[in-house]
């Protein structure tokens, strides 16, 4: 199974490896673990639109998946996707409402979203 083999290369810290094996797994039917998987050995590489693909793919696959969600957020609130990023950190809030991490990002992209000036 390619995802196995991904998680070890992982494990080894062959980066590539991992993101070619996993590649392979998800080309052959893909699973929310093998695209978070995936989605850490595109961030272990500096690839963020990697990642950014592979947690959407993730959140498409299985909608109520609190963790594809937060890692989806995440990997948006890294890029210049801010609206985006908001909206991921506050589904996956909703899905993980005790989830402190996912609190913190959330209020920390709010206070970056730039303010609507009122018409004069």
């Amino acid at each position: 199974e390619w995802e196995r083999v991904g998680r070890l290369r992982l494990r080894l810290m062959d980066r590539q490896a991992a993101i070619e094996a996993l590649e392979r797994a998800r080309a052959l039917g893909p699973s929310v673990a093998g695209l978070l998987d995936l989605a850490l050995a595109f961030h272990l590489a500096g690839e963020l639109g990697g990642e950014i693909t592979a947690t959407e793919q993730a959140t498409q696959l299985e909608p109520g998946s609190a963790p594809a969600w937060s890692r989806y957020a995440h990997a948006l609130a890294r890029s210049d996707r801010l609206s985006d990023a908001v909206a991921a950190t506050e589904r996956a809030a909703e899905l993980a409402p005790g989830d402190l991490e996912v609190r913190a990002l959330l209020v920390r992209l709010r206070e970056a979203a730039p303010r609507a000036l009122p018409a004069v």
